[in-house]
């Protein structure tokens, strides 16, 4: 039991060595002048390149950290995604390939619990907590069945806000919520 706790420590502590080796290579997504070229959760790592060929050296870079390391970079599970402005948007991107295997391209993947598409649209992602806020509106209405209809709308907009809160890092500190049935 204590080593699963101790797990992710070490584990991103292991992990930390690509992110400095990545940072030092000063190749990647340029924002306000700093470069940006991974992003690392856990055991989930976003590489992030501005062409093919830096994204071919980066994942060079993860390919040799791992093989000096021990660690295998899953290439089945592996996904590629490339953001094109609308006058590319028919621009073919050569394969990527990691491990010797060509990576499959996607038009969306959930990263870091966000959808995440291609077109820079979040319709998909607004859409999936539209219906997760139903169905807690749902549950909340049926397990609460005989609070007055004031109540139900309280505590529905509270937790409304409190998803909005975690999820979009709204600031709620100076509201507190108590129920009384």
């Amino acid at each position: 039991m204590e080593y699963a706790k101790v797990s992710p420590i070490l584990f991103n502590s292991y992990m930390d060595d690509l992110s400095v080796c990545l940072n030092n290579s000063k190749i990647g997504c340029s924002m306000n002048g700093v470069i940006y070229n991974h992003i690392m959760y856990a055991e989930d790592t976003c590489i992030i390149a501005p062409s093919p060929s830096a994204l071919h050296k980066l994942l060079g870079m993860c390919v040799n950290f791992a093989q000096s390391n021990f660690v295998k970079f899953n290439e089945n599970k592996t996904k590629c995604m490339c953001f094109k402005p609308k006058k590319l948007s028919s621009l073919y991107v050569l394969e990527i390939m990691l491990n010797n295997e060509p990576l499959s391209f996607v038009s969306s993947n959930k990263c870091l619990g966000m959808i995440v598409h291609d077109k820079l649209d979040d319709e998909e992602d607004i859409m999936r907590h539209v219906k997760r806020l139903y169905a807690t509106g749902n549950m909340l209405i049926s397990r609460l069945h005989k609070c007055s209809d004031e109540v139900k709308t309280k505590l529905f907009k509270s937790s409304s806000a409190l998803r909005m809160a975690v999820t979009y890092g709204v600031d709620i500190d100076n509201q507190s919520f108590i129920v009384w049935c």
